[in-house]
């Protein structure tokens, strides 16, 4: 009988990564978790350590170490976990460079997007420290923001102009809309089958032709329900609020990453737009700050949306309810780090925006710590409550799930394509696919 335990060797390469990703992740959560702590305070955060806890009266101790083991340990677990996925991925993405030259254009503009953001990510990382701690941290800071840029960057140019991806969203979007009548004969197709790429072709061309024979059979009830005018408006009404609102909030809060990409920018320079005037260093400030301000954005945008998903996994239970009210009290206190970063830069008298906390400025620390608390729900929300997909005994629900994680490969992609289901009715579809894109995620999926 051969024996299945490890050797010395298969042991190290198993666990190398993960020791290697939390020896970045942890310590470049250090500076974060130093804003933190200072937040109710109000104090400079160079001084923040043991000499200065001490003098803390006792509330002012928990608080400050509250929010410091949050943010320490939110925000390095965030690293430690996604920047091994993100080598792979800069790995992947490098290699089909190299050897493709398929993606070349792709590559290289998500390459100075993430250099620019590593500006952004390493100044503000080496704000609370001086010295050769100044330079190590922001090293730190530079590697991780652009590492995790990179990968940010390349899947949003995907999601905005891959064809694929836009085809795999309007098939998301017809099984989202599909009749709940027709729900136990959908399921009916996927009985006895496991899962997995090969079925799941077979079973949407199944979906897609029977949506032909319904059609054909004059019945008044298609496969696919038609949003009404009045579903259509309300959810631009909606989505066109929620756009708004996020980008009120990332504009104020992208001050923070202008002021960390200027300070970048002038490093890098050797002090050279120090003597400017402050409408040109907000210039040199705001296109390293641009990336870091979009996935706010976005992160602020999806938040209603990933809610809606997630709302029956949190509320199904008190074990649930238990678990989502300490993602969320959690988040509250890692949230205060860039509350205090934004009080910071506020207060500082060289701010490239003249902010003060008497005039505009007073807004900023607010606004940013909603900011961080929106993030880090979009980022720890997920992985709390992960979206299970049975593949043994799958149901509609799984396949939806499955295509959301998913990207379809290229020939799944053109053989569906090529369905005549998809050569017939464009202008109905064309409309539906529109809003399917805008959205991204699915307003409602049948459970």
């Amino acid at each position: 009988m051969s024996s299945t335990r490890q050797g010395p060797c298969q042991r190290i390469s198993h666990h190398l990564p993960k020791v290697v990703a939390g020896a970045i992740g942890y310590p470049s959560s250090l500076p974060n978790t130093q804003f933190a702590m200072s937040t109710f305070t109000a104090s400079d955060p160079t001084q923040v350590g043991f000499n200065w806890l001490t003098q803390l009266s006792p509330g002012a101790i928990t608080g400050a170490v509250y929010n410091g083991a949050c943010t320490f340990v939110l925000s390095g677990s965030f690293v430690a976990i996604y920047i091994q996925d993100a080598a792979k991925k800069i790995a992947f993405e490098t290699k089909k460079f190299i050897r493709e030259r398929t993606n070349t254009k792709r590559f290289f503009t998500a390459l100075t997007m993430a250099f620019l953001s590593a500006l952004c990510g390493g100044s503000l990382s080496g704000i609370p420290y001086s010295g050769i701690m100044k330079w190590l941290f922001g090293s730190i800071g530079f590697i991780v923001s652009g590492t995790l840029s990179f990968v940010g960057l390349i899947d949003l140019i995907i999601q905005l102009t891959d064809k694929n991806v836009a085809f795999q969203n309007e098939i998301i979007d017809l099984l989202n809309r599909l009749n709940p009548q027709y729900r136990n004969q959908i399921n009916l197709l996927l009985q006895n089958q496991e899962l997995n790429l090969n079925t799941l072709k077979i079973f949407l061309e199944n979906v897609f032709t029977l949506a032909q024979q319904i059609a054909s059979q004059g019945n008044s009830d298609s496969l696919f329900i038609e949003k009404t005018a009045s579903e259509i408006r309300n959810e631009f009404i909606a989505n066109g609020i929620n756009t708004a609102a996020a980008g009120i909030l990332a504009s104020i809060a992208g001050i923070v990453y202008a002021e960390g990409g200027y300070i970048g920018a002038n490093a890098i320079l050797g002090n050279a737009l120090q003597n400017l005037s402050n409408p040109y260093k907000i210039v040199f400030g705001i296109i390293p700050g641009l990336p870091s301000t979009v996935f706010v954005f976005l992160g602020m945008k999806n938040l209603r949306k990933l809610i809606e998903k997630l709302y029956p996994a949190m509320t199904k239970d008190r074990k649930s309810m238990a678990k989502a009210s300490a993602l969320v009290v959690v988040n509250a206190g890692n949230s205060t780090w860039l509350y205090s970063l934004g009080r910071t830069i506020a207060s500082s008298n060289d701010n490239i925006f003249g902010l003060t906390l008497t005039n505009f400025g007073k807004a900023l620390p607010p606004v940013c710590g909603i900011m961080s608390f929106t993030v880090g729900l979009n980022g720890t929300a997920p992985a709390i409550f992960p979206t299970k997909i049975n593949v043994e005994h799958p149901e509609l629900s799984d396949v939806i799930h499955f295509l959301h994680a998913n990207p379809l490969p290229t020939n799944i992609i053109d053989g569906l394509k090529a369905h005549s289901f998809f050569n017939i009715s464009q202008a109905p579809r064309q409309r539906q696919i529109a809003i399917a894109l805008d959205e991204r995620t699915p307003a409602a999926t049948l459970n």
